[in-house]
């Protein structure tokens, strides 16, 4: 059982409104109703990350939750009552957790809901708290979805996060900057998507979201998916960077390991060898210093400069942006960027670069008898494994004629 957090209005109300109910009826209705509001909460998060909305409303058939969202209440003139679904949104509503959209019309449209601008900026950390059940995911079953990351499954139902120690440096650094971030919109008014780059601040919502998802983690509710680059997503790639200092696993302490420069780097991959202004550049991690020194910018910007017209863009540097073109022709030479302009007319880069990453990070470390979790380009091991795991990547590009400095 893992104890998330409730708001305090919810147990006012329940006290005030249900007060002549036994503890017992009192304590299914409280955890019926953070059961709907964290599915509601979970669903929202979804949404928000897919549609690239700021805060949308997400539709959930009543029909759906009946079955599952009922409390049997004992009226003052003694006879029973079932409390639906619908019922306890209504209280939901009434304490300012969620908002319904008045939109709703019957036969034509079902309600839709959202967790309230009040309710995600409320302090759960430092409210009243109710134990909620996670269900805990079955390991078989994820691994007969997806058996080529068997282990990378296993090593998750392995790991944990210091919740304690994590909530205490979330809440001691509330407001500081977060690393900005590249956000996929959907382009309502022509279709398609872009990309913009997010600044961010530690928010007590975002202190929220982090602690629910580790507390997901902690309760093994977890989930895997395997895109058809290879690319493994999991609860573990959804949690934030933030977290990554509290991971535990097999009851260790743990160290991270990030690929510095791994896109210009995985890219190098797909370059003749001939190109060794380039390799020089990727191996030494002085690809994103150098175009901010060319182009005259700080090397945050070159970054992700970089990202949204070389790496995850599917236009070609020129069409994309003359500037970085200019300066990446500067740095490493026509016939190099021509190679790169080359293999962005015939591929789609990001899916290639995603394929390399997921070969390296997922399949190629999976062979080797270490518990440890992969983010992308980033893996995270015991302490006393980091300079086994540093040296196996060491070595994957040695052989492929990249040498990574060390230092």
């Amino acid at each position: 059982m893992i104890t998330n957090y409730v708001h305090s209005k919810l147990d006012d109300i329940i006290s005030s409104k249900f007060s002549s109910q036994s503890n017992t009826t009192q304590n299914n209705l409280r955890c019926k109703l953070n059961s709907i509001y964290l599915l509601i909460y979970d669903r929202y998060l979804i949404s928000k990350a897919s549609n690239g909305l700021s805060h949308p409303f997400i539709n959930i058939s009543t029909k759906e939750m009946h079955k599952m969202y009922r409390v049997q209440v004992t009226m003052t003139s003694g006879k029973k009552k079932r409390l639906t679904f619908s019922a306890m949104t209504s209280i939901l509503k009434r304490a300012s957790v969620i908002d319904i959209n008045g939109k709703y019309e019957k036969n034509k449209f079902c309600k839709s809901y959202r967790p309230s601008l009040k309710s995600l900026n409320s302090e759960y950390y430092e409210e009243a708290f109710s134990e909620i059940i996670f269900i805990p995911s079955d390991p078989k079953s994820l691994i007969s979805m997806y058996p080529s990351v068997k282990k990378n499954i296993l090593d998750g139902f392995k790991t944990s996060i210091d919740i304690e120690a994590y909530k205490c440096w979330l809440i001691n650094n509330k407001g500081i900057e977060l690393k900005p971030k590249m956000k996929k919109i959907k382009n309502i008014e022509h279709g398609g998507y872009y990309r913009i780059v997010e600044e961010r601040t530690l928010t007590t919502a975002r202190i929220n979201n982090y602690l629910y998802q580790a507390a997901k983690i902690n309760a093994h509710a977890l989930w895997f998916s395997v895109a058809r680059s290879g690319r493994l997503y999991s609860s573990f790639t959804n949690l934030s960077y933030t977290a990554t200092p509290f991971f535990i696993i097999e009851g260790q302490k743990t160290a991270p390991f990030d690929l510095p420069n791994a896109q210009p780097l995985l890219l190098a991959l797909k370059l003749e060898a001939r190109f060794s202004e380039y390799r020089h550049a990727v191996a030494n991690a002085q690809f994103y210093q150098l175009l901010a020194d060319e182009m005259n910018i700080d090397k945050m910007s070159a970054k992700i400069a970089s990202y949204r017209h070389v790496f995850f863009s599917k236009k070609t540097i020129i069409r994309s942006n003359g500037k970085i073109y200019e300066a990446m022709v500067n740095l490493f030479g026509n016939e190099c960027i021509t190679q790169i302009e080359d293999i962005k007319k015939n591929n789609d880069l990001s899916f290639e670069l995603q394929k390399s990453e997921s070969e390296l990070f997922v399949y190629y470390l999976a062979q080797l008898d270490i518990t440890s979790i992969t983010k992308h380009d980033e893996i995270i091991c015991k302490e006393e494994d980091l300079s086994l795991i540093k040296g196996r990547i060491y070595d994957y590009f040695k052989v492929r004629g990249i040498v990574i400095s060390s230092s």
